[in-house]
């Protein structure tokens, strides 16, 4: 009598299990990588914007657009080309004015609720806002 040769259905669910459960590990790790590289990207377009402010800062003495004179110099807010995860804008430091304090924030498009919105200050100060609340940037949040 001859044997049948093959796999036998259980075989082939308990290989598919194993299957699914890699491949759920390998998208969860994945993604918190390319989370990682979107907060770094916006980071580096924080530190861009503020550089183009504090020129026009030292130039005019005032982070004021001559155009209206109430709004931060440059197009806000502005998305970012890479990462599409983020969008910039700028406005005066709470309590102060456009002549001595601004600060850009970098808020995600898609809910993030580990950082949430990146803000830099003028002043250097680093802060993150999330549900509303402001607090100090951690290190996880701004490197």
């Amino acid at each position: 009598m001859l044997r049948p040769t093959g796999f036998t259905f259980i075989e082939l669910l308990i290989a598919l299990a194993i299957a699914g459960v890699l491949a759920l590990a390998a998208s969860q790790a994945w993604s918190g990588a390319y989370l990682r590289t979107e907060r770094v990207a916006a980071h580096a377009a924080l530190v861009a914007a503020m550089a183009e402010l504090e020129r026009h800062h030292t130039q005019a003495g005032s982070y004021v657009f001559p155009g209206d004179g109430t709004s931060p110099l440059g197009r806000w807010p502005r998305a970012l080309e890479h990462p599409r995860g983020y969008q910039l804008s700028a406005r005066y430091c709470a309590g102060r004015t456009l002549i001595h304090c601004v600060e850009v924030a970098a808020s995600p498009m898609r809910p993030n609720t580990d950082c949430g919105t990146l803000i830099l200050r003028s002043t250097g100060e680093r802060f993150i806002e999330v549900a509303g609340a402001r607090q100090r940037a951690p290190a996880s949040c701004w490197p």
